[in-house]
């Protein structure tokens, strides 16, 4: 097992969503906004259960304003055919970023800076409603943005034009929502955000863990 993957310096924020919404990481008990629910998610462990309107707020997260991240967790969509964001912190058209379902039902990564640069991919597969997928994204800002489904990386985009810009704003990291007024409707589980661009094969290592219990 890569030592990054469990490594308190590069793992920012680990909120599995089995039956609590606690952060392993740094013990903070997280909050629900709306119906707090869960459901049996990969491998048989809980996932959080979101409604369209509920969600979790991580707070104001600055770590990953100028620096290398990559997030993602085991999403599963209850509807098609329609933008449904999982994750995200971006105000509107101001800099930020998030994570989607998109129209296509592909999972799609997006971000934009302070300065203008962005980005968005999108996956080759189609995150069919029902079942549960593997989805994370690595922001390497002197390099490329991917979007990686069940491990393998199918999409990337150049993002180094904009190393050492910002994506500073001043709303919060939602898990289930982002600040935009978009919702998720389904399952998520096993979110992570690490401050550093994961390895293609670190990427897939979690993919094939075991959701643990914690």
């Amino acid at each position: 097992m890569s030592s990054r993957l469990a490594d308190p310096g590069s793992l920012l924020k680990y909120v599995p969503l089995n039956n609590h919404a606690k952060d392993l990481i740094r013990g903070n008990d997280e909050g629900w906004i709306g119906t707090e629910a869960y459901e049996e998610g990969p491998h048989g462990r809980s996932a959080g259960k979101f409604n369209g309107s509920s969600y979790v707020d991580l707070g104001d997260i600055t770590d990953l304003d100028t620096s290398d991240f990559s997030i993602g967790g085991w999403v599963r969509t209850i509807v098609a055919g329609q933008t449904d964001l999982f994750a995200g912190k971006k105000p509107g058209l101001n800099p930020g970023w998030f994570l989607n379902i998109n129209t296509s039902n592909q999972f799609n990564a997006f971000f934009n800076d302070n300065m203008g640069v962005g980005k968005n991919v999108s996956s080759s597969t189609l995150i069919n409603t029902g079942g549960w997928f593997h989805v994370f994204a690595t922001y390497d800002r002197s390099g490329l943005l991917t979007a990686y489904v069940s491990g393998e990386p199918e999409a990337t985009g150049d993002i180094s034009a904009g190393d050492g810009n910002s994506l500073a704003n001043a709303v919060t990291l939602q898990i289930g929502a982002t600040n935009s007024g978009f919702h998720w409707n389904g399952g998520l589980a096993d979110f992570r955000i690490y401050t550093v661009a994961l390895t293609a094969l670190e990427v897939k290592e979690l993919s094939r863990r075991p959701v643990p219990r914690g």
